[in-house]
């Protein structure tokens, strides 16, 4: 027969079910078999070669092709390929004598399977890399070996064989060692570590309300607000005065007398700085505390009747569980800095003292005023009445003022000098202040009365302040006259 056909091979992708391929080009049947042969691809790209007669079997036609039928379908979408697999030898034997020295036939099938080997070798050589007809070179060899593991074919420097590099030493104009650093990073994480971007630590992790706010187009007179979690919109900035923000600002609670009952009661406002109290209350101070506005506020009610001359101090208490908010009092210790801890009702744990009441010789609340942290006695005390001071003798003060806390207290006095041809300094000052000699302060002769010197002093925990007189001449006795004005409390937030 003659070879006309110029395919080379056949190649299909399996659909799973389908056993039977047709092949188009020439396939001779002789002694080792048919010559063709099977592959089949996995999808990562790992082939087999199957075996005639356990994998599959030929139909040959008379025309040389056929089809190849598989005995158990292909894998799905696995790719099939057949191939010429005509081997190199020359079966053909010429008899010398006989009636068929040189038949045509014999002849005519060496020729044919010269022509499929040749058409064999074509089909292998479109699939080779090849240099170009002008190339010179000859003797190129692929550099395979253990030391060039995870390495690429490049071509020399000189252009005349190949070699193999790194991925990043390709070109005239390698990467950096630093590049180099992060291409071998395996993950994101190191990736981002390599640039010196961490998430969390070295850059702002993504954040849905900074998101919003970045979304937002600004404009003119606007300002950004939340419309829910992760949610921005803007609005108009206000032209004009308003209250509207009046109640988010600091609205510290304050206290004072009671309007109804000031002898007795105190009343607590509403406020919003530190401990929160939603609705003004009054407290009793002549009762055993009960909760609620109207009732008594005593905690460590053994005190009741009112102790006279003695400190209160006023608390806003709440019970975090229940959500309970209420106030009370308790009874100030001379000396000793104020704690509730151990009388406060059940339930109530968290509480801020928000100031501190005086009772009189009577057992009554004493009046006053308050402005922020200072507070104002109405009308003003006489503390000191004629009380002598001696010369270069500091004297601790006893005054009006709440025991167990530091305060501020602002007074105005006057001295009364006796003694012939006498005169001296009085001075007041704070009560952790040494001074042994004063140079300055209310000046008194004998026989003359001076206006009164406003001072202020810093007191103990005891409620005292310090005096001091200096003699200037004579032989002088002196006697004070104080009156205490109010004062400001040191500690109390606000």
């Amino acid at each position: 027969m003659t070879i006309t056909n110029t395919i080379l091979r056949n190649d299909y992708v399996a659909n799973g079910s389908s056993t039977v391929f047709s092949f188009t080009f020439i396939v001779l049947s002789e002694t080792a078999g048919y010559t063709i042969q099977v592959i089949t691809t996995n999808l990562i790209g790992a082939e087999t070669v199957k075996t005639q007669g356990v994998d599959y079997t030929v139909q040959l036609n008379d025309n040389g092709l056929g089809t190849i039928t598989f005995l158990t379908a292909p894998i799905l979408n696995h790719k099939i390929t057949l191939l010429s697999n005509v081997p190199n030898t020359q079966e053909t034997d010429y008899i010398a004598s006989g009636t068929d020295k040189f038949p045509a036939e014999s002849h005519e099938k060496a020729l044919d399977k010269l022509t499929l080997i040749c058409k064999q070798f074509s089909e292998k050589f479109n699939r080779i890399i090849s240099l170009p007809k002008s190339s010179t070179l000859n003797n190129i060899e692929f550099p395979i070996n253990a030391s060039n593991a995870n390495q690429i074919l490049v071509i020399n420097n000189d252009g005349t064989n190949l070699t193999t590099t790194n991925l990043a030493d390709i070109g005239s104009a390698p990467v950096s060692a630093y590049i180099k650093t992060l291409l071998d990073d395996a993950t994101a994480n190191e990736a981002r570590t390599t640039l010196g971007v961490a998430i969390g630590s070295q850059v702002q992790a993504y954040n849905a309300n900074l998101q919003a706010l970045a979304g937002l187009t600004g404009a003119s007179n606007k300002l950004p607000y939340f419309t829910g979690s992760g949610a921005m919109a803007l609005q108009d900035r206000l032209a004009t005065t308003t209250n509207q923000g009046l109640t988010y600002l600091n609205n510290p609670i304050t206290i004072a007398n009671n309007a109804t009952d000031p002898n007795n009661d105190i009343d607590f406002s509403a406020g919003n700085f530190g401990q929160v109290l939603a609705t003004a209350m009054t407290k009793r101070l002549d009762a055993t505390w009960s909760a609620g506005s109207g009732n008594g506020g005593l905690f460590n009610g053994t005190a009741v009747p009112k102790a006279i001359n003695s400190t209160y101090h006023c608390y806003k208490i709440s019970n975090p569980t229940t959500g309970a908010e209420d106030g009370g009092f308790l009874l100030g210790i001379s000396g000793t800095a104020p704690d509730p801890t151990s009388v406060l009702p059940s339930g109530y744990t968290e509480f801020e003292r928000r100031g501190s009441i005086i009772t009189d010789g009577s057992g009554n609340i004493r009046a006053f005023t308050q402005t922020a942290n200072n507070f104002m006695f109405k009308p003003e005390i006489a503390d000191l009445a004629g009380v002598s001071q001696s010369s270069a003798n500091e004297t601790l003060r006893t005054l009006t003022l709440p025991a167990g806390i530091s305060t501020r207290v602002y007074v105005d006095f006057y001295t009364v000098c006796n003694g012939g041809g006498a005169s001296a300094f009085t001075k007041f000052y704070d009560a952790s202040k040494t001074q042994a000699t004063i140079s300055n302060g209310a000046y008194a002769v004998t026989g003359l009365v001076f206006g009164t010197l406003s001072q202020s002093a810093i007191s103990n925990l005891s409620s005292q302040i310090k005096s001091n007189q200096v003699t200037i001449t004579g032989t002088p006795t002196i006697n004070i006259y104080l009156t205490n004005n109010g004062y400001t409390d040191l500690t109390l937030k606000f």
